[in-house]
Parts: structure tokens; sequence; C-alpha cells
């Protein structure tokens, strides 16, 4: 699907989801979704095998949208994908839902990485100081790297704040040896 007709999906749903005040639960819905289709190569394969009817296809999706609970909005917005063959897309236009429900609510993703976990609290601090150099809430997820040795890398949005002893130390060489 060319990202403009996944785009246009994410927003006419992401429209209908704001009228409805239902943009959270349908994000939480989409993302329920996009992540059973990354861990169930069977739920893929059914999106994506022509061999599938869209009555079957569609039979599997409301199935899943109905023990998950998902509201009416997202249950006629799978048979619209369904309908319209654009299911192995799914998740790409979940990642684009999200897009626009973070901008909405005013939300910026960041995902730190470090050598050894963070604690609740450093993580807490974390967030603080970026909400603050962004002016976002954010949302952020944390892992763990042991080959960055010390220090932190946070990646908000398509930024990269890189305070690792990896890259410093890869810049005291560069300025050594150069």
């Amino acid at each position: 699907m060319p990202i403009s007709i996944a785009r246009r999906y994410a927003r006419a749903l992401h429209a209908v989801a704001k009228e409805a005040s239902e943009v959270d639960a349908t994000l939480k819905a989409l993302e329920t979704l996009s992540d059973a289709i990354a861990e169930s190569s069977d739920l893929a394969g059914v999106l994506e095998s022509p061999q599938i009817t869209r009555d079957q296809r569609r039979a599997v999706l409301l199935e899943i949208a109905s023990k998950a609970g998902f509201g009416p909005l997202v249950q006629n917005f799978l048979q619209l994908l369904v309908d319209r063959d654009r299911t192995p897309e799914l998740p790409f236009v979940a990642r684009l839902f999200r897009e626009l429900a973070d901008e909405t609510a005013g939300r910026v993703r960041a995902e730190v990485t470090t050598a050894l976990p963070l604690s609740d609290a450093e993580a807490k601090e974390l967030e603080a100081a970026l909400a603050k150099a962004t002016g976002k809430t954010v949302v952020l997820t944390r892992r763990e790297d042991p080959e960055i040795i010390g220090g932190l890398e946070a990646k908000v949005g398509d930024t990269l704040y890189d305070g690792s002893l990896k890259t410093q130390l890869a810049r005291m060489r560069t300025r050594a040896l150069g």
C-alpha cells in the first residue's frame, strides 16, 4: 500500500475516532491487533494469503475484535479494510494512526537506551527533563544495551540525543588520531 493510501485510512479513522472521543481506545485496539499480527505468523498469513476469502478474513478479525472487546468503530474499520483488500497493511495504518493520536494529545514517544536498567525514579526524572525540552507529554520506552558502556541514548521522535560513553570515547579517539 502506498504511504498516501495508508495515511488516508489513518486520517479518516482518526477523524471519526476524534469526533466520537474514542482516539485513545481506538489506538489501544489497533496497537493490540498490530502486536498480535507481529507475534503470530498464522494471523499474518490469514491477512496476507490470497487463498483466504474475504469472508474468512472478516470472520477471523471480527472474532479477535469481539474477544478483545474492541468497540464498533474499530470493528467497522476492520470490515472496511477487509472489503477493500487492505488487511495486510493494518500494522502500517496503526503506526500512522498512533502518530496522529500522539500529535493530537500532545504526546511524544521517546526510547531511552542505557547500559544498565534505569530505576523508576531515574526514568521519571528523565521523562520530566524530556517533557520540559519538548513541551509535550513523554511516553518513555526503556531498553538496555551494554555496548553503550555508560550514559544514555535518547531518541525522541526523529532526534537522537547521544550521551553514551561509547560515543564519547569514539569522539576522543577521532580527535586523538585525526
